[in-house]
C-alpha cells in the first residue's frame, strides 16, 4: 500500500497537480488479531473485526501542499461520514442535505471547526441482523453499548471490564445512542 501510495503521489507531482490536491489516506478496521503494535511504549493488540479501539480506530492522513501546514497531528473524533462533507467544502460543493458527517476541512487548515463530542458505530461483520450486531457510542475517553455497558476507554481500552453505577458518561453517551435509535431496522 505504501508504495501505491508512492507511485499515486509522484504521478500527481509529474502531472503538476500534487500541490492542489487533495490526499486522503484511511486505514481499514485496524492490525489483524495476530499483531501487536508497540505504540507510546505500551503494547497495542489487533482488534480488525472487533468493536473495541484497536478495531475501529485507524489512521488517517491527509496531504495538500498548498493548503495545510505540515507535521501536525490532530486528536479530533473523525468518522468516514465525515468525508463528503469535507470533500464538499474543499471542492466549493454544498454538501447534500441529511448526511450525517461534519465537514473537518478546518482541522486540515489549522482550523478549530466543530469536531464531533462524540461518535455512533453500528457493527455487524455479516451485514444482516443477527447476534453479531453491536451498537455503541464512544467519546475521547469513554464507551456505551447499547446493551447498557459502560467501558472507560482511558483506563481499560481493551474493554475487559464494565463500569458500574451511575457514571456522568452514561447520559452523555445514551442521548448518542438514542439519536440513532431507528437509523437500523
Amino acid at each position: 500500500m505504501d508504495k501505491m501510495i508512492g507511485v499515486l503521489d509522484a504521478k500527481l507531482g509529474e502531472l503538476g497537480i500534487r500541490d492542489n490536491t487533495l490526499l486522503l489516506f484511511l486505514g481499514d478496521n485496524g492490525t489483524g488479531r495476530g499483531a501487536t503494535t508497540r505504540f507510546k511504549g505500551a503494547d497495542v493488540p489487533g482488534g480488525k473485526g472487533s468493536t473495541t479501539n484497536s478495531g475501529h480506530h485507524v489512521p488517517l492522513i491527509a496531504s495538500w501542499p498548498a493548503v495545510m501546514k505540515q507535521g501536525r497531528v490532530n486528536r479530533d473524533l473523525i468518522s468516514c461520514a465525515d468525508f463528503l462533507p469535507t470533500i464538499c467544502a474543499a471542492t466549493g460543493y454544498e454538501t447534500p442535505a441529511n448526511v450525517d458527517g461534519v465537514s473537518f476541512l478546518p482541522q486540515l487548515c489549522g482550523e478549530s471547526g466543530t469536531p464531533h463530542e462524540a461518535l455512533y458505530m453500528w457493527y455487524s461483520p455479516r451485514q444482516r441482523l443477527d447476534l453479531t450486531v453491536s451498537e455503541s457510542a464512544f467519546d475521547r475517553s469513554h464507551k456505551l453499548y447499547r446493551s447498557g455497558e459502560l467501558y472507560d476507554l482511558k483506563a481499560d481500552p481493551t474493554e475487559k471490564t464494565p463500569l458500574t453505577g451511575d457514571q456522568p458518561a452514561r447520559a452523555k453517551l445514551q442521548s448518542v445512542l438514542d439519536q440513532y435509535k431507528d437509523a437500523r431496522p
